[in-house]
């Protein structure tokens, strides 16, 4: 039988272990993949390394709390589906919640039926996989059923690395990406993985989609940006 989540990952944060396993068990049950820790720093080493479809976190955290972590993940990345859980009703910490775009914020403890809910709700906010066309900037499209680059109606010649490396960056479109796992997706070959290599052709990209669209955040990793 598929999983209610099939294909989709999620990130999990909780420092109380017996509540992480357990609703790990749970969540795993649910998702292709689940990524649990039980601390910030080490959720935002996966977020970067992996792909995370969604994020579910506890706000009381030792060290970076959940607020704070969320702050981070939404500096480069207003889309990806975030819920929050907490064992306390403090209107302080409401109040900043809401300001980070979450599809919830559920008080402990929780029942499954309620987080399934929440995750049903992440599950409809995730970016439509579905378009045939995407608008790189203004005069600048791209054809993902064709593959096909276009500048101004005209037709623009991409090598097969370069379409691949787009298609990266179109998949992942709602996070950022660190080298290492770009240079993954990319070859399989150890040969080109070399930073040279890989920024020879990010630059051989950018010519052609606009030195613009695509963002370096340093130490992170690269992201597409697209126009509004």
């Amino acid at each position: 039988m598929d999983k209610i989540f099939n294909n989709l990952t999620i990130l999990y944060i909780e420092d109380e272990k017996n509540i992480r396993e357990t609703l790990t068990s749970s969540l795993q049950i649910m998702f292709n993949s689940v990524f649990a820790t039980e601390n910030a720093e080490d959720a935002l080493e996966i977020y970067t390394h992996k792909h995370i479809d969604i994020i579910l976190s506890d706000i009381g955290l030792p060290g970076m709390d959940g607020i704070n972590f969320v702050k981070i993940i939404r500096e480069t990345n207003k889309e990806i589906p975030i819920i929050l859980l907490t064992a306390y009703t403090d209107t302080d910490i409401l109040l900043e919640a809401i300001k980070l775009k979450l599809i919830s914020y559920l008080t402990k403890p929780i029942t499954l039926d309620t987080l399934l809910k929440a995750l049903k709700d992440a599950q409809n906010e995730l970016p439509k996989k579905s378009i045939d066309t995407l608008i790189i900037t203004n005069n600048i499209k791209y054809d993902i059923k064709k593959k096909i680059l276009s500048k101004n109606g005209n037709n623009l010649h991409l090598t097969h690395s370069e379409d691949k490396l787009l298609n990266i960056f179109i998949d992942n479109r709602t996070r950022t990406l660190s080298i290492i796992e770009i240079k993954e997706l990319l070859w399989d070959d150890s040969y080109y993985t070399t930073d040279t290599a890989f920024k020879s052709l990010l630059n051989k990209l950018r010519k052609k989609i606009g030195t613009n669209t695509i963002k370096n955040i340093s130490g992170v990793g690269y992201y597409l940006v697209l126009s509004k």
